[in-house]
């Protein structure tokens, strides 16, 4: 990773700098690592693949996006690449998993519908308005995955 694939792509002014603050701080609040110390390596883990979204955003506009590719093509390329990673990080002893019809389905469908139109708009919003426009959506995972959690299991807020 060279310094100019993390270098700034545009002024940290007041606004963007309390941003930062403030997702720092829900981060912290998130692993209340005040209250437990019992997953040091896993809430390690979570900040990490974090700033590595922060990379990956300025990664694809500068060497993705920019190139004209159409997003409809980019998606494609990144998730094929990532299926193979995938399958060399399987460890030896991995059993095949018995393969039921709904359950294949529902990979299908949530792979096709779920991450494949979900990068190609993502690609899509990084050419149009740029990394740092594209990567506020990600600020939306947590909100609807807590308000579905809410209406479909019942899930309290608290």
């Amino acid at each position: 990773m060279t310094l100019a694939l993390v270098a700034r792509m545009e002024r940290l002014t007041a606004f963007r700098g309390a941003g930062l603050l403030t997702g720092l701080a829900g981060a912290l609040m998130i692993f209340a690592s005040w209250r437990s110390a019992s997953s040091v390596i896993g809430a390690a883990a979570c900040l990490a693949a974090s700033a590595l979204y922060g990379v990956l955003f300025v990664y694809a506009g500068r060497y993705l996006a920019s190139r004209g590719m159409n997003p409809i093509v980019l998606s494609p390329g990144q998730l094929s690449a990532a299926t193979v990673l995938s399958a060399c990080a399987l460890p030896i002893g991995w059993r095949f998993p018995e393969l039921r019809a709904d359950a294949v389905g529902s990979v299908i469908v949530l792979g096709m519908l779920g991450t494949g139109i979900a990068y190609i708009f993502n690609y899509r919003l990084i050419t149009d308005g740029g990394p740092t426009v594209a990567s506020t959506v990600t600020y939306l995972i947590p909100v609807a995955a807590v308000l579905f959690g809410m209406i479909t299991l019942g899930e309290s807020l608290g």
